[in-house]
């Protein structure tokens, strides 16, 4: 997550980059970013999601959730994936 990355030097900020108003942990993502509600509610049927239910869900729900926020494929608001 960009937190982390931000912490490793990595990213340039460590704010989510989906909603831009928390610190992008796996928690946040998961479980509570109001941007991603609507994959959560689609595939959990939850607004705010505990993270063992996500957790104990099939892998093929979790790899589709991760398909669907598109995490992997963004970068920083600035556009770079940080100062390297």
């Amino acid at each position: 997550m960009w937190k982390h990355l931000h912490t490793l030097g990595i990213a340039s900020e460590p704010d989510c980059r989906k909603c831009g108003m928390e610190e992008e942990t796996a928690q946040h993502v998961v479980c509570e970013c109001p941007t991603i509600k609507t994959i959560r509610v689609r595939l959990y049927g939850e607004t705010v999601l505990l993270h063992e239910k996500f957790m104990e869900g099939p892998l093929r729900k979790i790899a589709r959730f991760a398909l669907e926020t598109r995490l992997s494929k963004l970068r920083n608001r600035g556009g770079t994936m940080g100062q390297a």
